[in-house]
């Protein structure tokens, strides 16, 4: 109603009728902004998510590979140089 007053616009329908292929447009925008935005931060967690779950497999090996070694050796043998 402003825009249409301030643009003087004898009616409403007048205002909308010249400039509501703007506001479709600009909705389609923020449509694909947000769409880029939700790829985005999906693909980033699909990342962190793969990153953790090496860091958790090679924390898994380092473990295993140190029980080993504990279990070969006994306590009052030297450590190979």
């Amino acid at each position: 109603m402003i825009v249409s007053k301030t643009l003087r616009h004898r009616t409403l329908s007048t205002t909308a009728n010249i400039y509501s292929h703007l506001t479709r447009q600009a909705a389609r925008e923020a449509v694909d902004a947000i769409a880029r935005i939700l790829d985005s931060a999906e693909l980033a967690l699909h990342t962190t998510q793969r990153a953790n779950q090496l860091i958790t497999q090679f924390r898994d090996h380092l473990t295993k590979r140190q029980r080993r070694t504990h279990r070969e050796r006994p306590a009052h043998a030297p450590i190979p140089l």
